[in-house]
């Protein structure tokens, strides 16, 4: 699932632990896992792969975010 928040309104309901991807307005591409969310979802906490440290994301930064399959999920082929 892909989904940005447009401005006024919110972020998907993201689960803590749960891996994500973010995309950043130049394509840049961020993953990690929700370290936490704020009750209206409009904030929440990524804790970056990589050991690159924890990012506060708010839904007005223009990410777009990618919701990843559980690494013990079997992956689709194309």
């Amino acid at each position: 699932m892909t989904t940005g928040a447009a401005p006024g309104a919110q972020w998907p309901a993201l689960q803590r632990d749960e891996a994500i991807c973010l995309i950043d307005p130049s394509g840049w591409p961020l993953s990690g896992r929700v370290d936490a969310m704020t009750e209206d979802r409009s904030t929440f906490w990524i804790q970056l792969d990589g050991g690159r440290g924890r990012r506060l994301v708010h839904h007005q930064d223009g990410y777009v975010v990618c919701k990843l399959p559980p690494e013990d999920s079997p992956q689709l082929a194309p």
